[in-house]
């Protein structure tokens, strides 16, 4: 009976330690872009350049004031303010401002010049649903080609 009770302790504090894992690494910190946090990763029956499709949806929180480097995606982008503000520059775009309920979209491998929060008090979250193909092994990639 002793030794059954302790597999069960031991089981419920491995499986208490798991989830607080797993809570912690959904709340990711991304270098110079944020808070993100997975919504989605699945693959898709529709190909994509004849290769296998796949969608990400990142729930991404920037920092009053804070502003990702200049950087690509490997397949097109949708993103969708869900509060605060977001400054945008795509390609050789103008920088727009998008408020809550606003979204825009990026080509696939455009350069997303310009991400940033204006804002010096309020953080700004927003999601980002993005297509690519299961052979694509990065979400961002850098700015140069």
């Amino acid at each position: 009976m002793t030794k059954q009770l302790l597999c069960v302790v031991v089981g419920i504090a491995v499986g208490a330690a798991g989830l607080a894992v797993a809570q912690h690494n959904s709340q990711e910190k991304a270098p110079g872009r944020g808070r993100f946090k997975p919504l989605l990763e699945q693959v898709l029956k529709d190909t994509l350049n004849d290769k296998q499709g796949k969608i990400v949806v990142l729930e991404l929180e920037s920092a009053p004031g804070n502003a990702s480097p200049p950087h690509r995606h490997p397949g097109p982008v949708v993103g969708y303010v869900l509060e605060g503000e977001l400054e945008v520059a795509v390609d050789d775009g103008p920088v727009k401002l998008y408020k809550k309920g606003e979204a825009w979209f990026e080509p696939g491998r455009a350069l997303h010049r310009v991400n940033r929060n204006p804002s010096k008090t309020k953080p700004a979250r927003f999601l980002a649903f993005m297509l690519m193909t299961t052979d694509d092994k990065h979400l961002v990639l850098p700015a140069k080609e």
